[in-house]
Order: C-alpha cells, then structure tokens, then sequence
C-alpha cells in the first residue's frame, strides 16, 4: 500500500503466513489432525510444519529501511520512526482521504509495537471503517473471542463499510479471520485487492491453502507491479519454500539479500531456517535458529521454538534436546497451531494404543 503524506511515502506491509509441510518425504494422516504428520522413530510422530511467524513489515522509502517488528524483539526503531514521520505531518493539509490513511498508520505502528491498549483508545468512536476494523482487532489481541470474529464479520458485510472504507479494512479483516482459522473469509477480503499488501496476503492464504499455482500467478503480479518491493522479495522467498527443494536455494539467496541489505531480524532469520530445511540444509537451518536465539530472545518465541523442534528431529537430536523446548511451547503458546496440532496428534495416538493393549496374563 503506497500512501503519498506531504513529499514523505510510507510503506506498510503487515501479513501471516504459516507455511506447512514439505513436498517431499513420507506422510501419513492421523484422526483428528488436520495437518501432515512424519513417523520419526517407533512411538513418536512429529508435526511437519514450519512456521513463518505473524509479523508486521514497516519501512519509510525515503530512508530504504526495512524492519521485521515483532512484539517480542527490541527491533521496533524503524517502527517508530515511521510513528514519528507520520505524526509530524498531522498538521499538513490533505484530503480527508489521507488523513484516514495517516490515522490508520498511526494505529498499526501501536499493534506493531504490541501496545493493543493505545490502539484501542485512539479507535473509540472512530467512524472511519478502517479504524473501526483495527479497534476490533486490537480488541482480539488483548482477549481473542468469537464475538470479535463476529463483530468484524457485521463491519466486513455492511454496505456502508464498502463505500468509504480504505484498503485497510480488508486487510485486518483478513488477519483476523486468518487467526480465527477462517480462511475462505480472510481469502474474500484481500483477493481481489490492488495494493501490495493486498496481493501479498493473499499469495499467503493461496500458499496455505496449497494453491502454489495461484500463489505463483499472484507473484508474478506483484512483480509486474513492483519487482524490488520489500514484499515482491518476501513473498518470492515463499513461493521458493512452498516449492520445495528444487527451488529452495533462491529463496535462501532472497533472504540472504534481505540480511546483507537490512541486517538480521527474528523473521528474516526463521525464514531463512525454513528454506534451508526445506533444502535440506539442517546444519545451516540449526546456525539461523542460534542465532535467533543468541540475538533476538529467539526463546521467547513460539515460532523460533517451532522451528527449532522440526530442525532438532531431521538432525536426530535426544529427547533431551527435545523435550524441553516442547515443554516451553506447551506451558507458554498453549494455543498456538502447532502446539494444538500436537495435542491432537497425542490424543489419537493414545486412543489408538488403547485398542493393541494387552493384559497381563495370571500365571
């Protein structure tokens, strides 16, 4: 989404990908799981899904500066710098139009940075679709309901909401649905956007939905549109993963690009762990994950944690390497996909050891 404020032009791309399961190897469904499992060893069942984590990408063109700004890391400068430009160019005049757009800017800078309450409190009684839309959403991260589901569902079909509302109406409102497993919702809201954010959400949900042809027929839009955007590089990096092998190395070499031109972040860094999995490459994906770990608190993080675990099983690790981390997701991110899926995956395997198990026999 390009919004032109004054000579300034800031940039926002806030998506979610979750990227699950390889092309290759062996799978085997379990009931009650909805995602691919691998057998690792007798006993044991592992959930091969890699996680590219919720993010929020801000970066002002003026100052070609990219920061991945997630809730948990201290990366949040460029975030605020765009806070900072943006409310300098309150007083300037503009249409109405932009003034929506900057005020909106302003409130994803808050989410960005993970201050929900703020975002709430600049939202209250906002008539603007937009605002009303980030209000719910800033609602749901604070207490994740049905009701905000719900409540966003009523904006999202109001004839009203269409008619005066900004590109990023759609675009939270996809986000939400996406985190309330909505996908069909989320994929109605962003398919037929124009913007880049639009385009680069739905690449996602086509990934996620395991419609690489659609996904790869989106880039190829992105690109007519804006080869060298930030996201047009990001989501290349994705089709690469969701690939598979053959394709993985380009990825790496997106990511690395990324890296050398805008430094390391907890994003950049798990994504680049993804592809080298997804090529095979353990050792390289381990070296990214420590280094998360070492520099960006990578232990505070679900998704580090995620793809920690996967990278620990394809190097052949103990369950004593293991273990704990899995302990750490359950006790801190119990409702995070994997950790659910996980859930489900012990319980069948439970229920289905019931049925071999064999009594003793009295002598």
């Amino acid at each position: 989404m390009n919004h032109r404020l004054g000579e300034q032009q800031i940039k926002i791309g806030y998506f979610h990908s979750r990227f699950i399961g390889l092309r290759e190897g062996n799978y085997q469904g379990i009931e009650g799981s909805e995602d691919y499992l691998c057998r690792v060893e007798p006993g044991k069942y592992l959930l091969h899904s890699y996680e590219l984590p919720s993010l929020t990408c801000l970066y002002v063109s003026s100052h070609s500066s990219l920061v991945a700004c997630h809730p948990r890391t201290n990366q949040c400068h460029f975030t605020l710098q765009a806070l900072d430009e943006a409310r300098s160019i309150a007083r300037r005049p503009m249409a109405q139009s932009l003034k929506d757009e900057r005020e909106e800017i302003v409130v994803r800078c808050y989410l960005a940075k993970g201050d929900a309450d703020r975002a709430v409190a600049e939202t209250a009684g906002h008539a603007n679709p937009g605002m009303k839309a980030l209000n719910i959403q800033a609602n749901n991260m604070m207490s994740p309901s049905d009701a905000n589901v719900d409540a966003m569902k009523t904006l999202v079909a109001d004839p009203s909401s269409a008619a005066s509302a900004t590109p990023t109406l759609g675009l939270v409102a996809a986000h939400l649905f996406l985190s309330a497993g909505k996908t069909s919702d989320a994929l109605s809201c962003v398919a037929s956007g124009s913007s880049m954010e639009h385009q680069a959400l739905a690449l996602q949900i086509y990934i996620k939905i395991d419609r690489i042809d659609l996904a790869k027929e989106q880039l190829s839009t992105m690109r007519a549109s804006d080869e060298d955007a930030i996201l047009t590089q990001l989501c290349s990096a994705y089709v690469d993963i969701a690939n598979g092998s053959s394709t993985a190395a380009d990825a790496i070499h997106h990511l690395n690009t990324l890296q050398e031109q805008y430094g390391a972040s907890l994003m950049l860094l798990n994504c680049a762990a993804v592809a080298h999995m997804t090529a095979g490459n353990y050792s390289e994906a381990e070296m990214s994950l420590s280094e998360a770990n070492a520099e960006f608190n990578g232990a505070g993080d679900a998704d580090t944690l995620v793809n920690t675990v996967v990278c620990y099983q394809h190097l052949g690790k103990s369950a004593a390497d293991i273990d704990p981390i899995l302990s750490t997701l359950k006790s801190q991110f119990a409702a995070h996909p994997f950790v659910e899926g996980l859930k489900r995956v012990e319980g069948a395997l439970e229920r289905e050891s019931i049925k071999y198990k064999v009594d003793a026999i009295a002598a």
